[in-house]
Formats: C-alpha cells, sequence, structure tokens
C-alpha cells in the first residue's frame, strides 16, 4: 500500500490554513546552467500588485511579462506548491499546483512570468498569483494554482545561480509592503520560553508561532509548519542574525524560516546571558558500543546528525553533517552552497572501534551539484577531540563522482582495515568554499564495519543488470525482501537494461517497499530497463495483478509484457503488450492504482512477464513509475 497522497492532502489544507510554509533552502548548489528565454520584461510585481483589491479576484488583462528571482521553493514541502519570487520592486507568491518545484525553480534562478489569464487574490491579506479560482463547500471562493499542464505557458525558468541578498531592517520597521521578499534581522533572539524547543511539532504535523524579539523590545511572529523538515529541530538559545521571508495572516506580521541555517545566533543575549546553538555545530555525542552500523533511520530530518560516541563538527565555518530524508530513505548530507562562511571544513567521526581482529568498512555516497571532490575517508589511531591535532590516513575507496546521477548512491567497496590494529576512528571529511565556488553536495548512508564485508563493489544502477537463482514459480511479490535504494535482486527475476545503465530499484516510504524506474537526471540520453518476472506456468488459466504509480509525468514510459520465448536476452525473445490499466497524466503523484485483473488464459506452457521502463533524459521523457503488489494467480 501507499500513503504519500494522505501526506499531500494534509499538506494541502495545511498549506492555505498556515499561509504558507517553511522552506529547507539546504546547501545544494543547482547546476551553473541554464539560459534566459527570449523574453523581455515589460512590468514588475509591484505592477501586477497594483490590479489587486484586498479580498477580491482579478484576471490580469495586460500583456505583461515580469522577470524575477526565485527567493523561496518548494523543497522542504511548506510553501507547499508554491514559489516565492522577489523582484526590485517586491515580492510574491506564485501559487502552481504542482509539487517537486524545486527541480526547476529553485532558490536563484530568475523566472519569467506571462502574467496575461492568471489571477492575483490575497489569502487574508498575503497578495498571491494563481491560475484560476474555485468555490469551496462553505461558498468562499479560493485561488488555485496554475495547473502543471499549463505551466509552460505562463512561467518559464531562465539562468540559475542569480545572488539572493536579503535586505536588512529592524524589527520595527517590517510591515506588509515587505510580504514575499527576503530579509534579515540582526541582534534578534527568540524570547525566553521560545529557546531551545522545537520549532513546531513535527510527529504529530502541528505548526507553531514563536516569537523572536530585540534588544528594544520589539517582538514579531515565526511560524513554521509541522510538516516542515525542520520542525522538529530546535530554536537557537542565543542572539544574533536571522534570515527568513517576510509574511503576514491578517493583522500578525509573521516570518517564514527557509532553513535553519539562516539563522546564525550563537552571541549573548541582550541580558548579557550566554545562548548559543543555531545554525549547526553538532560535537561529540555520548559514549557509542563500538558497533558501526548506521542507515541514519533514527535521526530527524533537518536535524544535525547525532550518534553516541560519534563527532560531528565544524573546524572552519559553522556547517555540520545533517539528516535528510527522500521518499522514505534517511541519510546524511553536506555542502556549502549558500554559505555565509568562505570556507567549510565539517568532520563526521566515528565512535572508536576495534579493529585487531580483521574488518571491513563499507558505506554508500552521492553527490549533487557537482563541483569538486570534497568528499574524503580517513582513519586515524589517536583521535581524540580536535580532528586537526590527530594523524589520519586517507582510506582508498569508490566515491561518488561527477559522472554519476544526482543523488544515486554508489558502494564504496570492501575497505580493508587490516593494517590497522587497536582502536581507531573513521572519518568522513567533508571540505568546500563558497568563495572559489567549491559548493557541490556530498551525501552518506550504510555506514558498516564488519568481519568480513559485504562485496558491494559496484554502483547502483551502473551495471548490465541481473538475473538471480531459481524462482519456486509462484509470483507474490510486495518487495519488502528488497533493501532501499538497491537494485531489484529477486530469484528468478531479471533486472537488465537495454539502453543506458539504469535498472529498477527498491524504494521505501512510510514503511512500504516498492521498486522504481526513472530517467530523471540520467547521465545516459535513453533508457529502457526491464523487470522481468521468474518463469510461470499458465497452463491453467492464471490472471496478472499489480499496483502502479507515477510521477512528475512526462510520458507513458510503463508498459507490461509476456513471452514464451525469454532465455535471458530480452531483446532476443518475443513479447505480446497486455492491456491493463496503469498510470497516467491524470494521475496524482505517487497515487498507486490497480492494474485491473489481466487475462493470461490466451497463453500456455511457461511465460515470463516484463514491466519495461522507457525514458529518456535527452528527451524530457523522465517520468518516475513505480510498482508494488505484483500477484499472478488463478
Amino acid at each position: 500500500m501507499n500513503t504519500r497522497s494522505f501526506f499531500y492532502l494534509f499538506a494541502f489544507l495545511g498549506s492555505f490554513l498556515l499561509i504558507s510554509s517553511c522552506v529547507k533552502d539546504d546547501f545544494d548548489e543547482p547546476p551553473a546552467d541554464g539560459e534566459d528565454p527570449n523574453l523581455v520584461a515589460n512590468a514588475t510585481i509591484a505592477d501586477i500588485k497594483s490590479v489587486h483589491s484586498l479580498g477580491g479576484f482579478t484576471t490580469i488583462t495586460e500583456d505583461w511579462i515580469v522577470d524575477a528571482i526565485v527567493v523561496a521553493d518548494d523543497e522542504s514541502g511548506n510553501f507547499y506548491k508554491t514559489i516565492v519570487i522577489e523582484d526590485e520592486t517586491g515580492g510574491l507568491n506564485v501559487l502552481i499546483n504542482a509539487t517537486g518545484l524545486y527541480n526547476e525553480f529553485t532558490i536563484g534562478r530568475r523566472v519569467f512570468i506571462k502574467a496575461k489569464g492568471l489571477v492575483i487574490s490575497d489569502f487574508n491579506g498575503l497578495i498571491q498569483l494563481g491560475g484560476s479560482s474555485f468555490t469551496e463547500d462553505d461558498g468562499d471562493e479560493r485561488l488555485a494554482g496554475i495547473e502543471e499542464v499549463l505551466l509552460n505557458e505562463f512561467v518559464f525558468p531562465g539562468v540559475r545561480n542569480q545572488t539572493v541578498t536579503p535586505k536588512v531592517y529592524t524589527i520595527s520597521e517590517l510591515n506588509t509592503s515587505l510580504n514575499s521578499t527576503l530579509i534579515q534581522l540582526n541582534d534578534v533572539e527568540f524570547r525566553a520560553t521560545d529557546r531551545g524547543v522545537s520549532f513546531a511539532d513535527g510527529v504529530n504535523n502541528i505548526s507553531q508561532n514563536l516569537t523572536l524579539t530585540d534588544c528594544t523590545g520589539a517582538s514579531i511572529l515565526v511560524r513554521t509548519s509541522g510538516f516542515c523538515n525542520f520542525a522538529n529541530d530546535l530554536t537557537p538559545t542565543g542572539n544574533g542574525t536571522f534570515v527568513a521571508i517576510m509574511s503576514s495572516f491578517g493583522e500578525d506580521k509573521q516570518l517564514l524560516i527557509r532553513n535553519p541555517f539562516d539563522l546564525n545566533m550563537t552571541e549573548v543575549l541582550c541580558d548579557g546571558s550566554t545562548g548559543g546553538g543555531g545554525g549547526g555545530g553538532a560535537g561529540c555525542s555520548g559514549e557509542g558500543d563500538g558497533v558501526v552500523n548506521e542507515n541514519f533511520t533514527n535521526q530527524f530530518e533537518g536535524a544535525d546528525v547525532n550518534f553516541p560516541g560519534w563527532c560531528n563538527l565544524a573546524v572552519e565555518g559553522e556547517r555540520v553533517w545533517f539528516t535528510r530524508v527522500f521518499d522514505g530513505n534517511h541519510y546524511a548530507s553536506m555542502g556549502a552552497f549558500n554559505d555565509p562562511a568562505p570556507v567549510a571544513v565539517s568532520w563526521l567521526i566515528t565512535e572508536k572501534i576495534n579493529v585487531s581482529s580483521q574488518k571491513f568498512l563499507n558505506f554508500e555516497s552521492a553527490q549533487n551539484n557537482w563541483t569538486h571532490d570534497g568528499l574524503s575517508v580517513l582513519i586515524s589511531s589517536d583521535f581524540e577531540e580536535d580532528p586537526n591535532a590527530a594523524t589520519w590516513t586517507t582510506l582508498d575507496c569508490t566515491l561518488a563522482q561527477e559522472s554519476d546521477s544526482w543523488y544515486e548512491f554508489i558502494p564504496s567497496g570492501d575497505i580493508d582495515l587490516s593494517a590497522f590494529s587497536g582502536e581507531v576512528n573513521i572519518a568522513f571529511k567533508y571540505e568546500g568554499s563558497s568563495a572559489s565556488g567549491q559548493t557541490g553536495s556530498f551525501h552518506l548512508d550504510n555506514i558498516l564495519i564488519s568481519d568480513d564485508g559485504i562485496g558491494n563493489g559496484g554502483g547502483g544502477g551502473g551495471n548490465d543488470g541481473v538475473c538471480e537463482g531459481e524462482g519456486d514459480g509462484e509470483i507474490n511479490e510486495n518487495f519488502s525482501g528488497e533493501t532501499n535504494n538497491q537494485d531489484v535482486s529477486l530469484n528468478g527475476w531479471c533486472n537488465v537494461a537495454t539502453s543506458g545503465t539504469r535498472l529498477w530499484r527498491a524504494r521505501e516510504f512510510d514503511g512500504n517497499v516498492y521498486v522504481q524506474a526513472t530517467a530523471f537526471q540520467d547521465n545516459e540520453p535513453l533508457m529502457t530497463a526491464w523487470l522481468i518476472t521468474e518463469t510461470i506456468d499458465v497452463s491453467t488459466p492464471k490472471t496478472l495483478n499489480f499496483d502502479a504509480a507515477t510521477a512528475f509525468y512526462t510520458h507513458d514510459g510503463l508498459s507490461v509484457w509476456i513471452s514464451s520465448d525469454y532465455t535471458g536476452d530480452p531483446l532476443a525473445a518475443n513479447w505480446t503488450q497486455l492491456d491493463c490499466n496503469l498510470p497516467g497524466s491524470g494521475q496524482a503523484n505517487y497515487e498507486f492504482v490497480n492494474s485491473g485483473d489481466v487475462d493470461l488464459s490466451s497463453f500456455s506452457g511457461n511465460v515470463n512477464i516484463a514491466f519495461r521502463y522507457d525514458g529518456g533524459s535527452s528527451t524530457g521523457q523522465t517520468a518516475t513509475f513505480q510498482l508494488d503488489n505484483v500477484v499472478v494467480s488463478q
């Protein structure tokens, strides 16, 4: 089963109740590419706002084109189906009826908006631009987002990596004319009762208002959604700098945090007492048990990595390794994008491990927005608390490289530690520099030290496929035995690529394991991946049934086939396409739909069924397709 549709429903409702929400800008740098479309701006955000009457819905009739920069996106799921744009005249929330907008409209990207035909309105005073209006069951008229299928008629991406500099104000200077703009406050702090508490309730998805003050006694609300990926992070306990998006709700002025790393609040409080925290800076935590087998599943999304016995330290800058979650998978991440410090050097160091007996290290790494070799792995036998005071030896291992797809986890291979003895620490060291443009991000997962290794020498998805063992001739597969982010490997099944190198992979969300194929950010121009069942005897009548989903739909990339002469090479077999219900353009992202009972009675003897994904990064056919609960029964 799949529960993501419930999450999106609640997030959608929450977005209206909370005006908007918080965006985690992390520090992943978008590629320094893109080009401006052949459009010339003839209007400003102020022009668009000028036609609005409070509480009204006005369709723009002028042939206006606006040139602006994205200052907040939807990556954390909290500016839900919304981007915030700003030009020299002000800022504006743009509602778009799609998710994953940050992939195309990331912070710092120029966008051009053809405004004619769009609708301007407000939500309790906050001006928003959308595609149309609709009437709720209670009779209230609401603004709807620009439909995804119409997006390329109104919103046009331009060059990336535009400078996004917040304007500095005091709390007393903030007013609604600054709504939807990026602002900075200096010498501010949370009030005493709001220091060291969670920004919101991320467990129960309950939003929260906290109060920010300055030393004159002026105050403003800080609104954080319970769906935000840093909801469970603790607020800073010191005084300092606060960067956020200005907003309002009725008479209440409020700030929406994009990311805790926008906060640098470690200085002495207004009353002269010592504060601290905020903006990173973990440390060494407790005592470990001498066993390293970490997949980060017990770490809070957006929070600094914190394991007993491990150290998470910044020796230059303030950023440390933090936890990210994608599609249910937790992992550690570090990068220097948008870092106010010119240089970032962060160490994630394991607890002490005894390697007097034979030991192997294994882990997986990934990268995105590659700019440099920023990740290294080291070992020390004399580390105590200061990594600069210890002696380190670099370990030879396979690390994610520029040629690897973004966020594709690459196994390290078995790293033999037999050259070392006694107690050692392993360090994962990130080095980057916002000053020199070395800002690419690296990610870690599944760190294991074992007696015999696990033999993982290859990159996920980067092989010629696998046909695994002998099956039992029965198909009742919910993929629960597969490992998240690993290529599918089932007894008797074959997982092969006939174009490109990517294969079907296991993914997990909210405890449900399924399999997925996608050409998104594939380095190869074309992709054809086959997931082929073990051989089944259909001499007695059988039916096929399965669940399938799609996300970020661009094309009909999934098809289902049957063959009676398949022997290992899908291109050498004869295949008949099966007629079944598959997800299409009208399907919500990640919503599983049932295939219906597919009658196999016209076939006899031994057959194999294939789930085939076709796509291509070169053609823009990059939609994601997913499978679950594959059953062949009488």
